[in-house]
């Protein structure tokens, strides 16, 4: 949708004289909603100040947000009961500064990296099972932080991703 005075341009048809705060209201009665797609991926992230660089600090910050991930698949299965993530992600961050990832290296600012593990299914999703498969990719993430290098990671984030349809499918046995 592009407005341009009192004319909204919307998917290729022109609808004269719609004010843009009429859309906003949902008072133009020309204005189509579309549904909302299938959500793809659901993320849950944590800028942490001060700067996590111990293995235990991670640790708490992973099961704050394996909570926020298991309430979001939870409502999200309400609706779809067949609705499970493929992945898991793990992405962390380290530096402050907002510059784009062109120029990092060029900073010294490493830009973010993350890791990622196949999720599978289980009927009894907890906080604890999304947990014990980010705690493998934690393990990976922190080894730098074990072996003394004074690494600290300024953000945290868990992500479910991909998210495949279960469909079931029963047939007679005519």
């Amino acid at each position: 949708m592009r407005v341009y005075g009192s004319t909204i341009y919307y998917e290729g048809s022109i609808t004269p004289r719609v004010s843009r705060l009429s859309v906003q209201r949902g008072t133009a009665l020309s204005y189509q909603v579309k549904e909302r797609t299938a959500t793809k991926s659901m993320l849950a992230s944590k800028n942490t100040r001060p700067a996590v660089n111990t293995p235990a600090q991670g640790l708490h910050w992973i099961g704050v947000l394996a909570g926020e991930l298991n309430v979001r698949l939870r409502d999200a299965r309400e609706i779809n009961p067949g609705l499970w993530p493929k992945t898991l992600v793990l992405g962390h961050r380290t530096g402050t500064s907002k510059i784009s990832c062109a120029r990092a290296d060029e900073k010294g600012i490493e830009a973010g990296r993350s890791r990622q593990i196949p999720f599978p299914f289980t009927r009894h999703l907890s906080t604890e099972y999304i947990v014990k498969y980010a705690k493998k990719l934690w393990d990976e993430v922190c080894q730098p932080m074990k072996n003394g290098s004074g690494m600290k990671l300024n953000n945290v984030s868990l992500n479910v991703g991909e998210n495949l349809m279960i469909r079931c499918h029963y047939h007679s046995l005519d």
